[in-house]
């Protein structure tokens, strides 16, 4: 399941099940886009909370290309 959500300056989030295979495919750092969407994406997290049964869920954050590269410091 995917839902783009753009606060901010925009922002993604993936959320499926640990067994989809989803860390393998897009690991930190990973640009990914979607096909309605001009925006270029940056994955920045994976996060797989403790769970006491049942399958464990992935979700996988990021934020817009932009948004990292005003982070930038020029030295």
């Amino acid at each position: 399941m995917w839902a783009e959500r753009y606060r901010g300056s925009g922002e993604f989030q993936f959320t499926a099940p640990v067994s989809s295979g989803l860390r393998e495919l897009l690991p930190t750092g990973t640009f990914i886009s979607h096909v309605d969407s001009e925006e270029v994406m940056v994955v920045e997290n994976h996060d797989i909370p403790e769970q006491d049964s049942g399958n464990p869920v992935i979700t996988i954050t990021g934020r817009d290309l932009v948004s990292i590269l005003e982070q930038r410091v020029v030295g």
